[in-house]
């Protein structure tokens, strides 16, 4: 009986270790140039990665900042609020302007947006501001981290074969007995 838990727990075992998930870190870094406009997209691509994904990995993105160089005008010398949305309005952030400028504002993801610039690695920005005011949006930065998830392959033949000993190992000792 000892034998057929010992062997059943060590067959467990190494398929439980087979299948563990590894990751592997990785940065990455996306700018557009915006031409002015105050909508536009981030898509990373695999080179956009550190190091370069092959492509077909699962990723898990664990932090992502937005960059923005941006130049503001306001009406008639007042101030305005600028706030940054992705095109799923999730609320990245926001912040004031009291003269025109230039700035370089940077919003820090949240859990939401993680998620959806995980889903498919691209995302809508919007940038909104009060009325009157008007921004050129010079470039936007997406930058961050994470890992990627690559699932260990289970050798099958050497499953195979535990599981078919272990199966015999069964079966002699029921007859044993």
């Amino acid at each position: 009986m000892r034998r057929i838990f010992a062997l059943s727990f060590a067959g467990v075992l190494f398929l439980a270790m087979a299948s563990m998930s590894f990751a592997d870190s990785f940065t990455f870094s996306d700018t557009v140039n915006t031409s002015g406009s105050l909508t536009w997209t981030h898509t990373l691509d695999n080179e956009d990665f550190d190091p370069n994904l092959s492509g077909g990995e699962v990723i898990d993105i664990t932090s992502a900042t937005l960059g923005l160089d941006v130049y503001i005008t306001l009406s008639d010398g007042g101030s305005t609020e600028v706030t940054i949305l992705t095109g799923d309005d999730i609320y990245l952030g926001n912040y004031a302007v009291y003269k025109d400028g230039s700035y370089t504002p940077s919003f820090v993801f949240n859990e939401t947006a993680l998620d959806a610039l995980e889903e498919d690695c691209s995302m809508d920005i919007v940038m909104r501001l009060a009325l009157g005011s008007s921004a050129t949006v010079n470039s936007s930065t997406l930058y961050g981290a994470g890992n990627i998830i690559s699932q260990g392959e289970v050798p099958i033949p050497s499953a195979a074969l535990l599981l078919g000993s272990g199966l015999i190992a069964i079966l002699t000792t029921k007859r044993r007995l």
